[in-house]
């Protein structure tokens, strides 16, 4: 197995970068998203959680590409594999060693969870869209 080593570009910087270990070939279309594998498995610090996020060059370099990403719940311990699905035509191709996205870690903020007669009063209420102005 290839196995990448987690790596920050320079001291400070928010995320880790992953690194596609393979070329990896996404079809057009709305299809389900494809993996691109990293190699990488973590066990998350306790009181965290993670996203994949996009690389700042990740749309410059790939506008077609959209990142499929989720909450990475602190108790996951499988392989990291960004998904994206492709939005042009024929099929994208990521070659291996390219890395467009980021591991950021969060830190997990648990509220107390139950059922209330009604919710506190606010300036905003349940107004909507474009409510707070232009």
């Amino acid at each position: 197995k290839k196995y990448q080593l987690l790596h920050v570009s320079k001291p400070g910087d928010a995320g880790f970068n992953l690194v596609c270990i393979e070329n990896v070939y996404i079809p057009p279309g709305l299809v389900a998203p494809t993996e691109a594998p990293t190699g990488i498995r973590i066990k998350l610090p306790a009181g965290t959680f993670a996203r994949i996020e996009p690389r700042s060059s990740l749309h410059s370099r790939y506008p077609w590409l959209e990142l499929c990403s989720a909450p990475i719940d602190n108790g996951y311990t499988g392989p990291l594999a960004p998904r994206f699905r492709h939005r042009g035509q024929g099929y994208a191709v990521i070659p291996a060693g390219e890395s467009l996205v980021q591991l950021v870690l969060y830190p997990l903020i648990g509220p107390e969870v139950g059922e209330v007669e009604a919710l506190p009063e606010t300036a905003r209420g349940s107004n909507r869209y474009g409510s707070t102005g232009k």
